[in-house]
């Protein structure tokens, strides 16, 4: 039994309803194992709760990101260029799955868009023409839709908490590759915070003991581990993931 097993529950709605935060400041650390997740927990107020649907509290996520043969949203994402982009599929805990584009506003703030629900694969060129155009209200010349295709596949395991000030996840389990060729990314573990900017109790928690946010990106890592891309922004931290370096 997970120290995350003796939280208090919440649903879905609630937490949407409370903090879906989709206009957020996303901060990401990596930790090196499940204890360190437990100690953490541990720490937390007793007004933190747990996403529970269905008697689960650990959900399985599939997402598949797009990109050009030139990968142009992962070279923008590499170079931390301001008009970057991300478009994905991701499969939420609830059952359903979205077309998704990611942009970045003023001050590093990341704004999610979910462009729309998928109900078969062909539900994405549908929904292109929204997703460009939300994009281009946003300066960003989208590439036509023709030019994309799935490059990469992330699957992890991950839980939710609603904290004070925001809400978090911990992503274990992650796996990444070309889609439909997965491989274990490493044993690190993702926690990520969401939150309109300031920190919460989780953030604070983790600051006491040492660790500090890192630029981490699955999609970035992850395109940059399958198609052995040199000389990116990641390598540093890659190193120290494949040496077991991280605490």
């Amino acid at each position: 039994m997970s120290n995350l097993d003796t939280l208090d529950a919440i649903t879905l709605e609630d937490l949407n309803a409370r903090a879906q935060l989709l206009v957020r400041r996303d901060r990401k650390y990596l930790l090196p194992q499940a204890s360190d997740v437990d100690e953490l927990v541990a720490a937390l107020p007793q007004t933190t709760h747990t996403l529970e649907i269905g008697g689960s509290r650990v959900f399985e996520y599939r997402t598949v990101y797009f990109d050009t043969p030139d990968m142009l949203s992962y070279h923008l994402t590499a170079s931390r260029h301001r008009r970057r982009f991300k478009v994905r599929t991701r499969g939420y805990a609830s059952g359903e799955t979205w077309l998704e584009v990611k942009t970045r506003g003023v001050r590093g703030i990341t704004i999610k868009d979910r462009i729309g629900r998928l109900d078969t694969a062909a539900d994405a060129s549908k929904l292109w023409d929204t997703a460009a155009r939300l994009l281009a209200e946003r300066g960003i010349a989208a590439p036509p839709l023709e030019s994309l295709t799935e490059m990469l596949e992330v699957q992890y395991s991950r839980s939710t908490l609603l904290l004070d000030g925001g809400r978090a996840t911990i992503d274990t389990d992650i796996r990444w590759g070309r889609p439909g060729e997965l491989q274990p990314a490493g044993s690190f573990i993702v926690v990520e915070t969401k939150t309109p900017g300031t920190r919460t109790p989780l953030d604070r928690e983790l600051w006491l003991q040492g660790r500090r946010p890192l630029a981490f990106s699955k999609f970035g890592v992850g395109m940059a581990s399958t198609y052995d891309l040199a000389g990116n922004r990641w390598h540093r931290l890659m190193t120290r993931i494949h040496e077991g370096a991280l605490s």
